[in-house]
């Protein structure tokens, strides 16, 4: 028996029923991931005018399925947070590593896999503005105007 070489569009692709499910059990995970975050940043992110942005890392970053997780909304806590895709590559890296551009999304699981010890022994972040209601004061002398030299 030879070689067939078959071509198919990725529209086609992406019907598939085992493509759809795997896309559809990325985003079911999303979902159960953000409802067991603190609440108070999901509450932050419900704001209007906000969003949360989501960081697309690894080899499979670019795939269809994964670069929607970071598209329209999602629905966390009885409330809708809108998503946003971060940028590939940060900014502040550009002027010094450019070089690391094409290797970011994979350098930066590294980095997040080398700080997941570090993560568990931890405790949950929470917002530090979302749920803050009072202004904050700052602690200590401070003088306002020039400096006397």
């Amino acid at each position: 028996m030879g070689q067939q070489e078959v071509i198919f569009e990725l529209s086609e692709f992406l019907l598939v029923k085992a493509v759809k499910s795997f896309g559809e059990s990325l985003r079911h995970t999303m979902q159960r991931i953000l409802e067991e975050v603190d609440a108070s940043w999901i509450d932050w992110a419900k704001g209007p005018g906000r969003h949360l942005s989501v960081a697309l890392t690894g080899g499979g970053a670019t795939l269809p399925m994964v670069k929607s997780l970071a598209e329209g909304s999602i629905e966390v806590r009885g409330g809708v947070v809108q998503l946003q895709p971060s940028l590939p590559f940060p900014m502040w890296l550009k002027p010094d590593h450019a070089e690391l551009e094409d290797d970011y999304s994979r350098i930066a699981v590294s980095l997040g896999g080398a700080r997941r010890l570090l993560i568990q022994q931890g405790e949950k972040a929470t917002v530090t503005a979302g749920d803050v209601m009072t202004t904050p004061k700052l602690g200590g002398y401070y003088q306002k105007g020039p400096n006397p030299s």
